[in-house]
């Protein structure tokens, strides 16, 4: 995905990004037409995506790098997730329409704070890092190794 972004780094030890990206949503035409049943006066669209305005993520981090002998790395972030789900848009007349409602409700967009971690080594590295936000909690760890 496209997007622009902005690195800055002072010294050896710290560094701040800001990115932005526009989320691409592709939604199949076989979801839609399951969601709005056989009323040809329901629609079904994308969360965010109404009235051509295609949503942005914005993302802003910082990193301060520990030089040590095993160098370490303590990361931050906040990061805006725009809603961007299928949404049943539409009148409630028929059966078919209210169930599309019930599974296709109106989305909202989400602040997440992100705190993580790494050591590097020459031809390993391992990282762990924690994501929270209103709805959504989640902790991950990943390595990896260069041959």
């Amino acid at each position: 995905m496209g997007g622009a972004g902005l690195t800055a780094t002072v010294g050896n030890t710290w560094r701040f990004a800001v990115r932005i990206r526009p989320i691409a949503l592709v939604v199949s035409v076989a979801v839609l037409v399951a969601a709005c049943g056989n009323s040809s006066t329901a629609k079904a669209t994308t969360a965010g995506d109404k009235d051509g305005i295609t949503p942005t993520e914005i993302h802003v981090g910082g990193e301060y790098f520990f030089a040590m002998k095993v160098p370490f790395a303590l990361r931050a972030g906040w990061w805006r997730d725009p809603a961007h789900s299928i949404e049943y848009r539409g009148p409630l007349a028929l059966p078919d329409a209210v169930a599309a409602a019930i599974l296709y409700p109106k989305g909202a967009a989400q602040n997440h704070v992100s705190v993580g971690g790494g050591f590097a080594w020459p031809r390993f590295q391992i990282d762990a890092a924690y994501d929270t936000s209103k709805y959504y909690k989640v902790g991950s760890l990943s390595a990896v190794v260069r041959f």
